[in-house]
């Protein structure tokens, strides 16, 4: 099955220099996934680099089209950097 959205070694620098996250790196076939943790661990930084509204500081996201995903109740539209 081919990968539909992927990441490898994804990290994001906060100003402070800390990371929010760091060396993420996963892949989802077209499926319905959740992203789950506690408030302030990133997931909404997460969610908006995965749609490239966002630059991660480290990493790539891969995306198998250009178009439309669904993040949560969102519709983005994905764009290729």
């Amino acid at each position: 099955m081919q990968n539909y959205l992927s990441a490898v070694e994804l990290g994001y620098r906060l100003p402070d220099g800390r990371f929010l996250f760091n060396n993420l790196t996963f892949s989802f076939s077209a499926v319905r996934a959740g992203v789950v943790g506690a408030n302030g661990i990133g997931k909404t930084t997460l969610l908006e680099i995965l749609a490239g509204a966002r630059e991660p500081s480290v990493g790539a996201v891969n995306c198998a089209k250009t178009g439309d995903l669904t993040l949560g109740n969102a519709v983005v539209q994905y764009r290729e950097r």
